[in-house]
Order: structure tokens, then C-alpha cells, then sequence
């Protein structure tokens, strides 16, 4: 079973190293045989080490070697979608089959709303959903047809190269029909909203499924995010997992030693059929993550 990474910058509380534990954590990953690194892009207000996780990615992607490192995800309604486009399209040629760009439909603050779009209010609903929608479009239109060009001018430098693999990213299940739409793999996560019924959920991932197959004549690539936190014991982890408060709201986490998430994580792939499953380490030191992940690795025999 391949596992990935997911990280929010959460649980470095000393700042000054909190760049340099990001770089070991991803490297540290690698090493372990975890097959993705992913940056949010999350605006917190209690000291955050990031607001542009893209500018990590580079730095990820240069100090590892097979790891795919990207941003899940980017916040589309307040990003210039050709920007975006020329940004992972240039670090999709450096790092070739390495780079991916998770869309997202998340809000963020209102302060920071107007510094990001100064000239349309994305605050209002229906504004913001008609820009993410739109943006979407362009984006996955650039990157899906890079040779594009103007009079000659190539819209999408460099001609022929690499480009980024794109995911749609949720955890609503009527965003699905969005995702049809895009005909991209598909990150779902069951972290941000309380699920009680996943016969439910299995239900409408089989639906999705098959509507996929009959648009686009191929099964979608899934894979599922999950939060947790893992220790030697049960008992260990549950205390260490309460000692503290998190900076984000999470739901139907998985706390335990490596073999209660293993087996947790067979649960899941009993109604998910996911290809991958994706990390959120809920630890809250960078000596806990580490040693989390080393864990699992070891478990899940990820190397």
C-alpha cells in the first residue's frame, strides 16, 4: 500500500528552525519510502511558517530524491490561473513526474482576502465561487494544452516540457460532479468534515466510480487523506495526542500504535478502494513526526 504525507506546518514551535525541519521531515520521508510530500496552503493566526507553500517545493524537491512534493491545496479563487500555470509548469521541467498542484476551494481570512484581491470582492459567495470556478478552468486549460501559442509566442514556456500532475482535492461529496468535469485524479479527505456513515461514503465513491469510467473510458486515480498520530502504544499516543490543541479542526482521526493504524487503514480500503492514502501527521513536535512516521513506514513496510 503506498503512503503519503501531508503537512500544514503544524507543531514547530520553535519558528527559527521551523524552515529547516520542514526540508528534514520531507527528506526524512523520502528516505522512508513515502510516496508524496504536500504543502497546504493555510492562513492561521498564530504564528504560521507559511502562507505560499509553493515556495517550499523547490527547496523540497532539490534535497530528495523520489518523492513527489507539491501544494494540496492551492486556493484557486484567489490565484492567477496562468501565473499558477507558468509557476509548476517551470517546476514540473526541473523536476520532471515529481511535481503536483492540488486545487482547492477553501476561504480564507477577509483581511486576507482583500490583500490577495484587491479589485473583486471574494467575500461575496457567489463571486468567489464563479472566480474558483473559472480559474479552475484556465488553469487546467494551460497546462492541458502547453503548446498553445499567440502569434508565435508560446503561452506556456518552456515548449514541450513537463507538466505538473493536477488533482482536485475534497471532502464534499458535491463537489464530485466538479471533478467529473476536470478529468483529474482526485484527493479525498475525510478529515475536515465528521463522517458517521461510511457505507455512505463507499456508496458514493462506487458512483463516482463508475460515472467517471463512462465520461472518460478509465478508472479515476483516488487516493484518500486521512489525521492522525502514531506511537509504539495505544495508550501513549491517545495521551500524547490530547496533551495538546491543535491549530486546525479535525475529524475522524486515527491515534494508535502502527498496528491499530494499520489496521484502520484496511478498514478504509475496504470502502475507498484508494489507490494511496495520504498522512496529516497530527503530532506536535518535529522529534514526535519523525518518529510517527518511522513507525508506519516500518508497518506498512514502505521501504
Amino acid at each position: 500500500m503506498k503512503i503519503g504525507i501531508l503537512e500544514f506546518g503544524t507543531g514547530n514551535k520553535d519558528i527559527t528552525n521551523s524552515v529547516r525541519n520542514v526540508l528534514e521531515y520531507a527528506e526524512h520521508a523520502d528516505e522512508l519510502g513515502y510516496t508524496r510530500f504536500w504543502l497546504g496552503e493555510h492562513y492561521y493566526n498564530n504564528n504560521p511558517i507559511w502562507y505560499n507553500p509553493e515556495v517550499y517545493i523547490p527547496l523540497i524537491a532539490g534535497s530528495t530524491i523520489n518523492i513527489k512534493v507539491g501544494v494540496a491545496g492551492l486556493l484557486m479563487a484567489y490565484h492567477n490561473p496562468y501565473k499558477v500555470a507558468l509557476t509548476f509548469k517551470q517546476l514540473s521541467c526541473v523536476f520532471p513526474g515529481r511535481i503536483d498542484l492540488g486545487i482547492a476551494k477553501g476561504k480564507v481570512h477577509s483581511v486576507i482576502s482583500k490583500l490577495m484581491s484587491p479589485e473583486i470582492s471574494l467575500e461575496d459567495h457567489k463571486i468567489w465561487n464563479e472566480t474558483f470556478d473559472n480559474n479552475v478552468k484556465s488553469l487546467i486549460l494551460f497546462l492541458n494544452n502547453a503548446n498553445l501559442n499567440d502569434n508565435g509566442v508560446p503561452l506556456l514556456p518552456p515548449y514541450g516540457g513537463s507538466s505538473p500532475s493536477i488533482w482536485a482535492l475534497g471532502s464534499y461529496s458535491a463537489n464530485l460532479a466538479s471533478v467529473l468535469k476536470y478529468n483529474t485524479p482526485y484527493s479525498r479527505s475525510i478529515f475536515h468534515v465528521k463522517i458517521d456513515d461510511f457505507n455512505r461514503e463507499k456508496d458514493i465513491i462506487d458512483m463516482f466510480r463508475e460515472n467517471y469510467f463512462i465520461l472518460h473510458k478509465r478508472e479515476p486515480v483516488i487516493n484518500v487523506a486521512f489525521a492522525g498520530f502514531c506511537h509504539k502504544s495505544d495508550k501513549k499516543a491517545m495521551q500524547i495526542r490530547n496533551s495538546y490543541n491543535s491549530s486546525i479542526i479535525t475529524h475522524n482521526e486515527i491515534v494508535g500504535s502502527p498496528n491499530y493504524i494499520y489496521d484502520k487503514i484496511q478498514e478504509l480500503n475496504e470502502f475507498f478502494h484508494a489507490e494511496e492514502y495520504i498522512f496529516l501527521n497530527m503530532a506536535n513536535t518535529y522529534e514526535h513526526k519523525t518518529a510517527s512516521i518511522e513507525l508506519l513506514s516500518n508497518k506498512f513496510s514502505l521501504v
